[in-house]
């Protein structure tokens, strides 16, 4: 049967490429609600700067309340942009595997290392080196992840599990955590070293396109949004209205608009980043129930602080009470960080990445013994009970250098000069003026 001629087509038409279903998109719904009506509201409610000075927000939110959408609103940002996990040195498989275990480190830094950890189950290529075995890929993604859960809490807004002890303690500030990189960047770079001497891996190269320039740059300019403000209502509206808005400006060619906004916050939420703000939202309500909070914090101070981390590192770090000074910070915040990356569910990070079984044969034969002692007999043990054998020896060596440090009082004597015990004392004295206030009200 021939086509029925359409008179309202051109000749011209038939040169043109065909219409992707997001270039037909010119404004959805959802960019109508969400992103001009909701995202301007919020901006509106919530901005920053009034009176002269920057404001926090126009209601005052407890430390585990902020965090919640603080986290929720780096979630958007990490789904919304994007951004792809980039490669270096993939013609040499030593300096290959090594770049891979410290950048993931350190990207965690501003990347919450349940991003990073599932780019790096997703996103990253491992090809077959000339003695094919499965375990050097798997070593190298729980290197890799143990140098996100623990790299990352160098920075305030890296990792979850910091996040609301940094708030809690009044010390959310960018230069609070750097003086824990003087132990965690050399550490992460000996761990690259032996990654690439003991498990090389063959990754495929990733190429950083001009699309993930904009995915860069969007992101860094999301997390400056949050630095500068510490207002999550207001960022929040921001990515709202520059989803809805970004599209018109780049002409529709395919640009992300808030449908996909809202699309890929919901999958990384249900990936398992929804756990982890289940367990924030967990600590917020128990705090509420009379006596409850109290109870549970008493026991989150020295080897309990550790354990309640290995437990849930992300419940932890809401739970743990403000620290009384800058050396009892840095230690808590050791605490829990040695604590995040011992099991697959301390986290709830590495729970989603390894689930797989290993080869027997393929272990290294000092894991066989303690599987075996464990009951793992057959012939697969689960990646979830080698991944903490390979975990316990990095962590022994942090804690060795980690305990160093705190005790030398380096982490102390770095925070001083970059200002962090007048930040602390400015925190513990308007915590107390608060709390004079509500007894006087009383």
């Amino acid at each position: 049967m021939s086509e029925t001629p359409n008179p309202n087509k051109s000749e011209l038409d038939d040169d043109l490429p065909e219409l992707s279903q997001g270039q037909r998109r010119i404004i959805t719904t959802e960019s109508i609600i969400l992103g001009f009506l909701l995202g301007a509201v919020l901006i509106w409610w919530a901005f920053p700067w009034k009176d002269g000075h920057i404001s926090h927000g126009p209601v005052h939110l407890s430390a585990t309340v902020e965090t919640l959408l603080v986290a929720l609103y780096l979630t958007m940002v990490v789904a919304y942009c994007g951004f792809k996990m980039p490669t270096f040195f993939t013609r040499s498989n030593f300096w290959s595997t090594f770049a891979l275990v410290v950048f993931a480190g350190h990207i965690s830094l501003f990347f919450d290392s349940f991003a990073v950890i599932l780019l790096l189950s997703t996103g990253i290529v491992f090809f077959p080196t000339q003695t094919p075995n499965n375990f050097n890929a798997f070593a190298v993604k729980a290197m890799a992840a143990f140098a996100a859960l623990t790299v990352g809490g160098g920075f305030y807004l890296g990792e979850l599990w910091g996040l609301p002890y940094y708030i809690t303690a009044g010390l959310d500030n960018p230069n609070a955590g750097w003086p824990l990189l003087l132990v965690l960047t050399p550490f992460s770079i000996v761990l690259g070293l032996i990654a690439g001497a003991a498990f090389p891996v063959q990754i495929q190269a990733a190429p950083f396109d001009r699309k993930q320039a904009m995915a860069g740059a969007e992101f860094v300019v999301a997390l400056l949004a949050i630095i500068i403000t510490h207002n999550p209502f207001f960022c929040i509206g921001l990515v709202f209205l520059y989803s809805a808005i970004s599209p018109l400006w780049y002409g529709m060619r395919g640009h992300k608009d808030t449908l996909d906004l809202v699309h890929r916050t919901a999958h990384e939420l249900t990936d398992g980043g929804l756990n982890a703000l289940g367990l924030i939202m967990l600590a917020v309500l128990i705090q509420q129930i009379p006596g409850m909070g109290e109870m549970i914090t008493a026991k989150l101070h020295g080897l309990g602080l550790f354990v309640g981390a290995a437990i849930s590192s992300p419940f932890a770090g809401a739970m743990v009470a403000p620290p009384a000074s800058l050396e009892e910070f840095y230690w808590n915040l050791s605490l829990i960080m040695l604590g995040a990356p011992m099991f697959v569910f301390s986290s709830l990070v590495a729970i989603v990445v390894f689930t797989n079984q290993i080869r027997r044969e393929e272990l290294p034969s000092w894991m066989l013994i303690p599987a075996r002692a464990i009951g793992f007999r057959g012939p697969y043990v689960p990646e979830a009970i080698a991944y903490t054998l390979l975990v316990i020896p990095m962590n022994i060596g942090l804690a060795v250098l980690i305990i160093l440090a705190n005790k030398m009082g380096w982490f102390v004597d770095l925070g001083v000069m970059l200002g962090m015990d007048e930040v602390l004392k400015a925190a513990l004295e308007e915590a107390a003026s608060k709390g004079a206030g509500v007894s006087a009200g009383h």
